[in-house]
C-alpha cells in the first residue's frame, strides 16, 4: 500500500494515528509513504522497549494545476483553489514514477494507493481479489464506471505494464484528475477493467449506499474522513460491522465501461 500526503496539516495526523495502531494501509503486507518533502511521522513504538522514526519519501513539489472556469491553467499559487478544477495528474505521476524507481511493488500481487482520509481494510480487499490472477493486467473500478481516487488497486501484471509503458501516456494532454489519467493509461496499455460493488463506500458514487448511517456497509474502504475523530469513528464502526461471507465472494463485472472524461 502506498500513500501521498501533504507534509503538514490533517493528512499526516490521520496517517500517524493509523500507523500507531497498525490499521488501514498500515495493515498491508508492506507500506510506503511519500510527500513533497521528508515529513516526520514518528517515533512509532514497535515494542515496549523500542520505537522507530518514520519519514515520508520526498517527490518534490505537490502544487497541482488549476483550471480556472473558462480560463487558462494556473498553478495553485496563482489562483484560489476553489475557483477552478484541481488537476493533480502531474503530482501523482511523480508518485508513480518514484514507486517504479524503488521497485518494491515487484514483490507483491497487488499495489493499492490509499488516500490519507480513507479508512481501508486490507483483509477485506484480499478476499475480494482472491480469485483474480495477479499476473493479469488488471485495475479495479470502485464507483461503477469510475476508477475513483480514494483507493486505486492495480495487479502485479498491471503494475509491470504501467512501469514499462507509462511514458507513452505522458502526452501534453493531461488535463484531468489523476484517477482518470491512471484509468486511461492502464486502459491504453491493455489492462482489464474489473468492477466490484463491495470495494468502496462514499457519498459520491450515485448508486452507492451513502454513509449517512456510518461505516456499516462491510466494504473494504470508506471515504472521506478528513477529521481525526470522524476517521476514528468510521474505523470503529466498520470493525464492529464486518461483511458476511457472501459479500466477500467476488462478483466481478468484466471490462466495465471506464469513464475516460477529460476535464479540459
Amino acid at each position: 500500500c502506498i500513500a501521498l500526503t501533504m507534509p503538514t496539516g490533517t493528512e499526516p495526523l490521520l496517517l500517524r494515528y493509523a500507523l500507531h495502531h497498525k490499521v488501514s494501509m498500515f495493515a498491508c503486507d508492506m507500506w510506503d509513504l511519500f510527500s513533497s518533502e521528508g515529513a516526520d511521522l514518528g517515533p512509532i513504538p514497535c515494542s515496549p522497549s523500542r520505537s522507530v522514526e518514520v519519514h515520508t519519501k520526498a517527490i518534490g513539489s505537490m502544487a497541482p494545476a488549476v483550471r480556472v472556469h473558462d480560463g487558462p491553467l494556473a498553478t495553485s499559487g496563482e489562483k484560489d483553489m476553489t475557483s477552478g478544477q484541481v488537476l493533480n495528474t502531474d503530482v501523482f505521476v511523480k508518485l508513480w514514477l518514484r514507486v517504479f524507481h524503488d521497485r518494491l511493488f515487484v514483490k507483491f500481487d497487488w499495489t493499492v494507493k490509499v488516500d490519507a482520509d480513507t479508512v481501508f481494510f486490507p483483509e477485506r480487499f484480499r478476499a475480494h481479489v482472491s480469485r483474480v490472477d495477479p499476473a493479469r493486467k488488471v485495475t479495479l473500478t470502485n464507483c461503477r464506471k469510475w476508477l475513483h481516487g480514494p483507493v486505486e488497486a492495480v495487479s502485479h501484471g498491471g503494475m509491470m505494464a504501467l512501469a514499462e509503458g507509462m511514458g507513452t501516456c505522458l502526452t501534453n494532454d493531461r488535463c484531468m484528475h489523476e484517477d482518470v489519467f491512471l484509468g486511461q493509461c492502464l486502459h491504453a496499455l491493455g489492462a482489464d477493467i474489473l468492477y466490484h460493488p463491495e470495494l468502496l463506500s462514499n457519498n459520491i458514487c450515485p448508486d452507492d449506499a451513502l454513509l449517512d448511517n456510518g461505516c456499516v456497509t462491510g466494504k473494504a474502504a470508506f471515504h472521506p474522513f478528513k477529521d481525526l475523530d470522524e476517521w476514528r469513528k468510521c474505523l470503529h464502526q466498520a470493525q464492529a460491522n464486518p461483511p458476511d461471507g457472501s459479500r466477500l465472494a467476488p462478483s466481478w463485472a468484466q471490462n466495465a465501461a471506464l469513464n475516460l472524461t477529460n476535464f479540459c
